[in-house]
């Protein structure tokens, strides 16, 4: 019994690096993950001031990791994106920094927005 070898070329991660790039596609998802988590800790949408503060990062690279976002998914937000991700199962903590790890759970989601 021969195990199937997967191809990575069809990896939504691979994927998404060829097309953009290993650094914008990184900060996709560390502005995804990111508005997660603080949408889980504030119950609701966070704003961008919000996002700088909470999420302390500064307001540069804020901004950077938004236009990353919106380049990689054509979206202007990742509510619809989390949303798709929590119906699916993949849970975001609140009340601590996001695990990195969490934020990959996002990927299949970025690439199929």
């Amino acid at each position: 019994m021969g195990t199937q070898r997967r191809n990575l070329s069809d990896d939504p991660l691979v994927k998404l690096i060829r097309q953009h790039g290993y650094v914008k596609v990184q900060r996709a998802v560390n502005f995804a993950m990111t508005w997660a988590w603080l949408q889980e800790d504030l119950g609701r949408r966070p704003t961008m001031t919000e996002y700088v503060e909470l999420g302390c990062i500064n307001r540069r690279a804020a901004f950077r990791e938004q236009a990353a976002f919106r380049e990689v998914t054509g979206q202007e937000s990742p509510e619809e994106i989390i949303a798709a991700a929590r119906r699916a199962g993949i849970a975001f903590g609140g009340k601590h920094r996001p695990d990195p790890v969490e934020g990959l759970g996002l990927v299949p989601f970025l690439a199929t927005s």
